[in-house]
């Protein structure tokens, strides 16, 4: 059992069985608390994955007793837990106290009403290798939503009659009121959103997650762009991280001239990783092997403050360019960090651009970050990559008036504040503008603990 104290969730994932000519696995989550079931909404419309889901209730009868033993037992581990940290209380067991309590107020009242819920994902197939895919997609999404895993063995046979029936043992079952059931199951009045690729925000106005499909559009490439510390790097390297947790991309090539991705951070639970080093006359590499076995590569550059060169910033561009060309892997994430770095010179300005118009040919996504739109105005060269870039990712910026001159005026759409987005510089909340195919929405970006604590 993997145990994580960021959140609640407990999940049990059994392995598969055969039954009725398709392989099927089962995931059943218990344990949540309120304040989690928005995360479990996002978390079912993200997978892309067939599955059935089966959500079971049985109303309890009033009986103030089982619930004031709840209580007790969490405010004795909060007491315990100030004695050890009397300045900072464990704010998990701080939550945790506060909704036994209200748990117990709910049945205690005269109105209220407790459920106990049984919630149970299950993918199938008929291929035994694509269930295996979609169950370990679904494991890797429940870590990153911070969920400890109680993984257990094949099921006896003894127990596939009360699976197939859905009929759990009570250990199984976890407390939920009313008013947060409401909350368990989005409603949408128009048409349900696109739920393919990874999470990217909640639409400020409506609420809605928006996801975002890298290979699924005419293009396949985006722009970020934003002022220092507005949230950009942070944003793009949870867009990179929740890729390869997904298993979405199978080659990640990162440019990363500041030498800030994934530094002192280990990768090998999830893909090979080579790292290439530039100094002022050589190139070292580095490989450090996954014990994963998911023949996945991230390759990420790096440069010394006096190897940042055109010499060797052509070099690493080539060196990427023919990877992605030789690469017979089926998707790619390329990553252009201070992208002003590659459009200063005419040589890999041109390289550069030929990466992101062919990129499509090569099943590539190519990101390419700076921080105003006026470093690709600037020449015909990086406004053929703006061109060919069909995602556009605003974060608070300065000079936004020269979006007019890409097409994009904020004019069409009301009173837009560039200037005063929230969050970065540190933050694992921001707010963004998101521009694609003629539609400009605000979005508001959440990380989860998991890629706070490994992103920081």
């Amino acid at each position: 059992m993997k145990k994580r104290s960021i959140n609640p969730i407990k999940v049990r994932i059994y392995k598969s069985y055969f039954h009725s000519n398709r392989y099927k696995s089962h995931i059943r989550i218990s344990d949540s608390k309120p304040a989690n079931t928005l995360d479990i909404s996002q978390f079912i419309n993200a997978l892309s994955v067939p599955l059935d889901v089966v959500y079971s209730l049985d109303k309890l009868k009033k009986d103030s007793k089982i619930f004031g033993r709840i209580r007790a037992a969490k405010r004795a581990n909060l007491m315990s837990e100030k004695k050890k940290h009397p300045q900072n209380p464990s704010q998990r067991l701080v939550a945790e106290e506060k909704y036994a309590s209200k748990i117990y107020e709910i049945n205690s009242s005269e109105t209220g009403s407790i459920y106990q819920g049984i919630f149970t994902i299950s993918p199938e197939s008929t291929n035994p290798v694509k269930l295996r895919e979609y169950t370990f997609r679904i494991r890797n999404s429940l870590e990153l939503m911070g969920a400890s895993l109680n993984l257990k063995k094949r099921f006896p046979r003894s127990y596939l009659g009360k699976l197939n029936s859905f009929n759990f043992v009570k250990a199984d079952r976890y407390l939920i009121d009313s008013q947060s059931l409401v909350c368990l199951i989005p409603w949408f009045t128009d048409s349900v959103p696109d739920t393919s690729g990874i999470l990217i925000g909640l639409d400020s106005y409506s609420g809605k997650p928006i996801f975002l499909n890298l290979w699924a559009r005419s293009s396949f490439n985006s722009i970020i762009l934003g002022e220092i510390g507005s949230g950009k790097s942070y944003f793009t390297k949870t867009i990179l991280l929740r890729n390869l947790l997904l298993d979405l991309a199978d080659e990640i090539y990162i440019f990363d001239p500041m030498n800030e991705y994934f530094l002192g951070k280990s990768l090998a639970p999830y893909s090979d990783v080579e790292i290439i080093s530039f100094s002022e006359d050589t190139a070292n590499k580095i490989l450090l092997t996954s014990n994963a076995n998911k023949n996945k590569i991230i390759r990420i550059f790096r440069f010394m403050e006096n190897a940042k060169t055109e010499s060797n910033f052509l070099l690493c561009l080539s060196e990427m360019f023919d990877s992605i060309k030789k690469s017979e892997s089926k998707r790619k994430l390329m990553i252009i960090d201070e992208a002003h770095l590659l459009l200063r010179y005419d040589k890999t300005m041109k390289l550069f651009g030929e990466i992101v118009r062919s990129s499509r040919h090569y099943l590539t996504s190519v990101f390419s970050i700076s921080q105003g739109i006026g470093e690709f105005l600037s020449s015909q060269g990086g406004q053929s990559i703006f061109e060919n870039s069909i995602n556009v990712f605003i974060f608070r910026n300065k000079f936004w008036e020269n979006l007019r001159d890409t097409g994009i005026d904020p004019a069409e759409y009301g009173y837009l504040d560039f200037k005063n987005l929230s969050g970065g510089k540190g933050e694992s909340y921001s707010e963004f503008f998101y521009y694609t195919n003629g539609n400009l929405r605000k979005l508001a970006y959440i990380s989860t603990d998991f890629e706070k604590n490994f992103i920081d």
